[in-house]
């Protein structure tokens, strides 16, 4: 199959077209992206250990909000810590950077050891220059036993 010199110039602005969103947005590093992701957690906890719910809800994204009443989070997460305890080392098990029309997301999945016991912790966080979270789960059977 033979192509028409034309056809070679086009394909060629397709593809710069394309990477022209990610050549001007900071968003589209992953490594950036992904850093952004681990100083939200890192902040969550610390918000969490001090017991600054509200913060955790004012900074969360618009979708978080809307999808979790502030006084329901609150009840969750004074749950979670009063069972749990403080934080004592969290270690990142793996996470996920995703690129889309609406932004990027990163998910971070960590192995986190609390006063009180272990728990196995997904985030979900846009990307920006200070993370907001989208979702947030904690999984652990010192929240149930205790």
């Amino acid at each position: 199959m033979s192509f028409l010199p034309w056809q070679s110039k086009v394909r060629g602005m397709v593809i710069l077209v394309a990477l022209l969103p990610c050549a001007f947005s900071a968003g589209c590093s992953p490594s950036k992206a992904k850093a952004a992701a681990e100083s939200g957690v890192a902040r969550f906890h610390a918000q969490l250990d001090a017991e600054q719910y509200h913060d955790i809800y004012a900074q969360a994204s618009p979708e978080f909000q809307s999808a979790e009443k502030e006084a329901d989070l609150t009840e969750f997460l004074a749950a979670v810590h009063r069972k749990l305890g403080k934080l004592r080392h969290c270690e990142e098990q793996n996470f996920n950077v995703n690129f889309n029309t609406s932004g990027t997301s990163v998910a971070l999945t960590y192995q986190s050891n609390f006063e009180n016991g272990p728990a196995r912790e997904q985030f979900v966080w846009r990307a920006g220059d200070q993370a907001q979270l989208i979702n947030y789960r904690i999984d652990s059977r010192t929240l149930i036993t205790k």
